[in-house]
Order: structure tokens, then sequence, then C-alpha cells
């Protein structure tokens, strides 16, 4: 990567442009607005850019941690990852996913996170310690996924 990012916790309304375009490009606005996003107890991060530790332009990659329950467990579910074409496979999500694991765990105990990972990012999230615990499945007019999870020690 070139330069210096930050990952910083940020509202829906700084994301929500970028996770439309990619998550849910050609769809109309509402189809990017998922239950929970403005629950207390979820949380929203962004990759930046910084120049002179400021932070420089919109935000590259997104994500957001609601809490919730997997196997009558607290765990918090991973939601609208996305990152900006021009920034995919530079490492903004790995450095996305690990601040915001680590923050969540040491903000509120809870160690446990899943998701539902698109099939093409399977990999992705195996590669960061995830790990699939569902067949294969469809969400209808997104495509095919699977239910991935991780704990942390």
């Amino acid at each position: 990567m070139n330069g210096k990012f930050t990952v910083v916790q940020v509202s829906l309304k700084d994301i929500f442009h970028l996770r439309h375009d990619i998550l849910r490009p050609g769809l109309p606005k509402e189809s990017a607005l998922f239950d929970g996003d403005y629950e207390l107890f979820t949380y929203h991060f962004a990759v930046y850019k910084t120049r002179n530790g400021r932070i420089v332009g919109k935000p590259l990659c997104c994500a957001s941690f609601k809490l919730d329950t997997l196997n009558k467990r607290d765990s918090y579910r991973l939601r609208g990852m996305a990152t900006d074409k021009n920034w995919q496979g530079r490492g903004l999500g790995s450095l996305l996913m690990s601040h915001a694991e680590s923050f969540i765990a040491n903000k509120t105990g809870v160690k446990l996170f899943w998701c539902n990972a698109r099939s093409s990012a399977v990999k992705f999230y195996y590669d960061r310690g995830w790990r699939a615990f569902s067949d294969e499945f469809e969400i209808k007019g997104v495509g095919p996924h699977h239910k991935m999870k991780k704990e942390l020690v």
C-alpha cells in the first residue's frame, strides 16, 4: 500500500454511498439499508487515506457490525463490507477487520463474530481466521453466500 491509512468509527451516513455503490449497484438506495443500522450497539467503520496525520477524501473501505446472537451466544454480525473498486486487493479490508474485531472485543467483551459472506469472498475471510459453517445458499438479488464465523481468543 502506498500512503498511510486509518480506520475510524463513523456514522452510517459516512459510508452509505460506498456500501450502496459496491454491494447494491443498480438497486434502489434503500436496498443498502440493513436491519439494525441505527441500533445503539451497531458499529460502523471506515478506512480513510491520511496525509500528515489528517484524513483526506472519502471512505475507501467500510463495514458495519450489529449486536446479534449465534447459537444462543452474544455475537457481532458483520454486514456491508465494501471496498472501493480502485482500492480492492490492497489490504484495506484486512486493516479494517483487524481494527474492528479488536475494538469491539475490547469495548464490549464480545469475541464471537459471524457474517453471510459472498461466496466470492470466502477466501478473504478464511485467510483472516474466519471459518464457514454452512453450505452455500442464495440471497435473492445478491447471489451465493456462506455463513462464516470467527471467535477471538
